[in-house]
């Protein structure tokens, strides 16, 4: 049942008067996410949930046995620090309910639209490797996530703190045959139906981490699906360099992409390889002097490029016509699970800090598309550890992980490194200390002012 369907539940007493459902938060393909007051706690220090509500399925039908199987596997991997808290359920006569953390923030979609990432190094290694922390600790204990998306990670309002969420998709299977699973421009060739009639969803994960790296460092998708369907993936596949043809991305970053999307899942790096080297990478970036060969597409999307539009280029990520006016508009966070479920159009990041010029509220008013781009055609609280159990592969155990002996921590803007400073002198984007939808607005009306 799509969550269109459902009622809105604002303002309803639930959970027998316990809970206070105020206002939605966000919504997904099968439910809807509010906010929530505990009416049990003081009113001194009022606690808040994330409620996602269902609509309850009949008995053995087969929305019951995806609910069931969410509602578990969720419960399995729910200690880990950086995977969203499921508290507990309960039922009404019409709806399933989840009691989750209620993370203040947003999703990493809005992050990265806000620009929060922006040539930050720190803070992206940061955050994506505490994402594949929480992602090991899912696949030790046999859970493969199968719509790992900036939608569906959480983070607080300076980007970091990542919390993976929705396990609406999951599954337990080592092979699975629901073959076309998840969002298209984060699937492994080998996971849609074209291509295969199984395929392994620990792998599957592996590479959609590979897409969300991207993201956060380009605010790009490279191509809308692996598949020979794809003209941006069939250039990939004819010229492995051709990533560096419409990213900002540094020779190192481009030759580890390289390997993590090879076509046989055997020869990719595994989550610690990928980790590892994330981690020991010096540049993301192109230097000054490859940017100044770069096409236009590829400076504007480093946020350096002084030369208008260019329609007749094709290596011109923005000359499609669909650029900045389609930014989400993001300032009130895009919550638990953005409506639109594939991110592909593209998106003009203008200097300093690539975000969108006032126009873009008007335009996702009217009802424009507003999704993470693809370049042109070329031609909460700290939960307990508990340590990491079960084997995933002889190479992955190797090192195994826990939650708290490896988490990366940011360094102190006074100790960072001259190599995490953006390769073009920008400053790197700064949070404002104002709180909340506030903060959002500042921080883009400061760079409005600037373009």
């Amino acid at each position: 049942m799509q969550s269109g369907t459902l009622p809105n539940l604002t303002g309803h007493i639930v959970d027998d008067g316990r809970l206070h459902l105020l206002r939605p938060i966000g919504a997904g393909a099968f439910g809807r996410v509010y906010k929530a007051l505990d009416t049990t706690s003081p009113a001194s220090s009022p606690t808040y949930y994330a409620v996602k509500c269902l609509r309850r399925p009949g008995l053995r039908s087969h929305d019951a046995k995806f609910q069931d199987r969410e509602r578990a596997l969720h419960r399995r991997v729910s200690a880990h620090p950086n995977i969203l808290t499921l508290h507990r359920q309960f039922t009404d006569p019409k709806h399933a309910f989840l009691v989750l953390d209620l993370c203040a923030g947003g999703d990493m979609f809005g992050a990265i639209m806000d620009g929060v990432y922006h040539k930050n190094t720190a803070l992206i290694k940061h955050t994506f490797a505490s994402i594949i922390d929480a992602v090991r600790w899912c696949h030790a204990r046999g859970v493969y996530h199968r719509d790992l998306k900036p939608e569906n990670v959480l983070v607080n309002y300076e980007g970091g703190d990542a919390l993976i969420a929705d396990f609406g998709l999951c599954t337990d299977s080592q092979v699975s045959h629901d073959v076309d699973c998840g969002s298209g421009s984060y699937m492994a060739p080998e996971s849609f139906g074209s291509a295969s009639t199984s395929y392994c969803p620990q792998d599957s994960d592996t590479w959609a981490l590979c897409i969300i790296l991207i993201n956060l460092i380009a605010a790009m998708n490279p191509w809308h699906s692996a598949q020979s369907t794809d003209h941006r993936w069939n250039a990939f596949m004819a010229d492995p360099d051709y990533l560096r043809e419409i990213l900002p991305i540094s020779t190192s970053l481009n030759e580890l992409l390289k390997r993590c999307f090879r076509i046989d899942p055997a020869r990719r790096p595994t989550l610690t390889e990928l980790r590892t080297e994330v981690l020991a990478m010096k540049h993301f970036y192109m230097s000054d002097a490859d940017l100044l060969k770069a096409s236009p597409g590829v400076r504007r999307a480093a946020g350096c490029s002084p030369l208008p539009l260019n329609p007749q280029d094709p290596s011109d990520c923005s000359a499609s016509g669909l650029g900045a006016s389609q930014v989400l508009d993001s300032i009130s966070g895009s919550g638990y699970s953005s409506p639109s479920g594939d991110m592909r159009r593209p998106l003009s990041i203008a200097p300093p800090a690539g975000l969108a010029p006032p126009h873009a509220a008007a335009a996702a008013a009217t009802g424009s598309s507003s999704l993470l781009s693809v370049p042109a055609p070329a031609p909460s609280a700290p939960k307990a550890p508990f340590p990491s159990t079960g084997d995933v592969s002889a190479t992955e155990t190797e090192n195994s992980l826990t939650p708290v002996e490896h988490l990366v921590q940011l360094p102190d803007a006074a100790s960072a490194s001259p190599s995490d400073e953006p390769p073009t002198g920008e400053p790197l984007v700064k949070s404002s200390p104002t709180p909340g939808k506030f903060k959002r607005f500042m921080r883009r009306l400061r760079v409005w002012r600037n373009l």
